[in-house]
């Protein structure tokens, strides 16, 4: 005879097992998609063996962005119009028992609800017609469902995916060492970039790699095969002239140019690496699910990795280090962080892909956002909502002996700005004077690189930080939110800008590039590499120094176009004076400069433009790609 509580543990063991059979599924077609296309796709519900009471349904969401990350996603999915974008409707069997509407922060979010039962087997298909992201990477689309309108969501066991396919190849990025010696062996680096700044991976021509040497150095000619991946590293190159020197990729008819590269003689004692301090992804909120708030990472990166990121800045844009810099909101979670510090240690590599451990600050706008980076991983977050000053950090940066750099990040120009109230030369040794807060006020068309620039009375402005007491050097960084950091405008279809920083390092591991942020060795660039050389007396950007004699100024420059002005900026401490400026008509210029009216201490920088570059079309606007150089200080006594 079974006994009693035997018997009931077998009955809810068949329950359980029961229970966890009745799983509905999805499915979507196609699978593969064409990046920025106009596409019609079909998600397909099936109950399996269920049946589904009124009330019930499953949702699902697109990744949705909104301002400057709008053009980058989908068309956001509407019930209204038939023939227009994101229109979402359901197949015609069953369109009278099939509630649409949609939801979500973004109104990314599609909501199917049943208005009867669903019996076992039964299948409901859904269409949506749109555009396709921008972004090619592998999707997974968020889907839940449930039994009725009163029952839990349950993540569907597998979820649907697609893959983002790329677009041909638009342009390649060839990037090479920005100093090295006479012969000295270098490496230059690749990359297949389509016109939304995607990384072709199934890029397959045949490129030809020659010096602009008259005659070539060497001559290389390679086919990039599958496993490239649109990603190339050529070693063994070396340059047998000195001054600067450009590499000329060539694709039958089309030619590719990298950056500047300046042969020195000897071995350089700095060389300048390039590199992106400042950019969000949803790794630090977990990428929630159906968020109803701005959520992931901050309000605009939910649908992106750190992981995916660190990988585009490496093998798309090349760079040197990045840092990834979740906001501080309510849902960046300890675990967020913990995930973040261990993606950007992943990524680490000595001297030859750098990291650092950051977050953003996100205090209300009239103190100022700020980049909190560290250069270990030992560091917790100091939340906005607890550390809401300025000052508070500065006293818990002292008091645990922190070693931590306080990045000013301005945004909006309202005369309420409080960033520059009170100097703290400690911590606050660079600021980011470009990203895409200069670019477009975030939305298309329009660009303003010296917004934060100009003013000696504006209280948002560098120039006014300086006048008032603040030795801080200058970095650029994206700010980007779509996983794409460093990303420039390659096309014009590939709007979303944002700066670079260059720092004058002597090699690209952690602690000697840590050292020359903190020693503001570095200058800001709109986002492309721009080479700069600036000294005074042979000090280097972003020091302090005395001299009796009037400064003699050093400036090199190899642009990545024709160079309009080179101007060297002068603060006397009254007043912000171009007291040099050169119109070189070439791409590259240098010169010395011996400021004559010195008398007193004085502040120098330098600000470089090229020639505009617009794009002739619909979102022309003006594209002067620039630089400015760290200030350099010199007293008299």
């Amino acid at each position: 005879m079974v006994k009693p509580f035997i018997l009931l543990k077998f009955i809810l063991l068949c329950l359980v097992e029961n229970l966890s059979a009745n799983k509905a599924i999805i499915n979507i077609h196609p699978k593969e998609l064409v990046c920025g296309s106009y596409q019609t796709i079909q998600l397909d519900f099936s109950t399996q063996d269920m049946t589904i009471m009124p009330g019930g349904g499953f949702r699902f969401e697109l990744p949705v962005g909104y301002l400057e990350t709008k053009p980058y996603y989908w068309d956001k999915p509407q019930i209204d119009i038939m023939e227009g974008k994101g229109f979402v409707s359901v197949d015609e069997k069953n369109k009278t028992f099939v509630e649409i509407s949609v939801s979500g922060a973004r109104g990314g979010i599609v909501n199917c609800k049943f208005l009867k039962f669903l019996n076992p087997n039964d299948t409901i298909k859904i269409f949506y017609s749109g555009t396709v992201q921008s972004l090619a990477w592998d999707l997974t689309i968020n889907a839940q469902w449930r039994t009725d309108k009163n029952s839990e969501w349950h993540t569907f066991e597998t979820l649907p995916k697609i893959e983002i396919l790329n677009q041909n190849m638009r342009t390649m990025v060839v990037q090479i060492p920005s100093d090295c010696k006479v012969n000295e062996l270098i490496d230059i680096r690749v990359a297949a970039i389509d016109k939304y700044g995607n990384r072709v991976t199934n890029f397959d021509q045949t490129i030809t790699i020659t010096s602009q040497n008259k005659p070539n150095n060497q001559i290389i000619k390679y086919t990039f095969t599958e496993e490239d991946s649109g990603f190339h590293q050529f070693n063994n190159y070396s340059f047998t002239n000195t001054n600067f020197q450009k590499i000329i990729l060539t694709i039958g008819d089309n030619q590719f140019t990298s950056n500047y590269a300046f042969v020195h003689n000897k071995e350089p004692t700095y060389n300048r690496y390039f590199g992106d301090l400042h950019f969000h992804t949803g790794t630090g909120e977990e990428n929630n699910m159906f968020s109803s708030t701005f959520t992931g990472g901050d309000h605009r990166g939910n649908f992106s990795t750190a992981k995916a990121a660190y990988e585009y800045a490496k093998k798309s844009m090349l760079l040197d280090f990045a840092s990834s810099t979740e906001h501080d909101t309510q849902y960046f979670s300890d675990n967020g962080w913990a995930i973040s510090k261990s993606v950007s240690q992943l990524f680490n590599s000595p001297n030859e892909f750098t990291t650092f451990f950051g977050y953003e600050w996100t205090s209300k706008p009239q103190i100022g956002h700020h980049v909190i980076l560290f250069k270990d991983s030992s560091n917790i977050v100091y939340d906005h909502r607890k550390y809401n000053t300025q000052e508070s950090l500065w006293n818990t940066f002292e008091k645990n002996q922190t070693e931590v750099l306080m990045i000013p990040h301005v945004t909006w120009t309202q005369e309420s700005h409080g960033i520059w109230n009170m100097p703290n030369n400690q911590f606050r040794r660079v600021g980011e004077i470009y990203s895409l807060w200069n670019n477009r006020y975030l939305i298309q068309p329009g660009d303003e690189p010296k917004r934060f620039e100009l003013g000696l009375k504006k209280k948002w402005s560098y120039q006014y930080a300086w006048a008032n007491g603040h030795k801080i050097g200058l970095i650029g960084c994206s700010d980007n939110h779509t996983g794409h950091p460093g990303l420039n405008n390659y096309s014009p279809d590939c709007v979303h800008a944002g700066g670079l920083t260059s720092i004058i390092s002597s090699t690209v591991n952690r602690d000697h590039l840590w050292n020359s942020l903190y020693n503001r060795h570095t200058y800001a660039t709109t986002g492309t590499r721009i080479y700069l050389d600036f000294k005074c007396d042979n000090n280097l950007m972003g020091s302090e120094y005395v001299s009796v004699t009037p400064p003699n100024i050093f400036v090199r420059v190899g642009g990545t176009n024709i160079l309009d002005t080179v101007d060297i900026i002068k603060f006397d401490y009254q007043d912000y004076k171009i007291i040099y400026s050169k119109h070189p008509e070439s791409d590259t210029t240098a010169f010395h400069f011996i400021d004559s009216s010195y008398q007193d201490s004085a502040m120098y920088y330098v600000r470089i433009k090229q020639i505009d570059e617009s794009w002739k079309g619909p979102w022309a606007y003006n594209k002067a790609e620039m630089a400015w150089s760290s200030p350099i200080w010199v007293r008299s006594k």
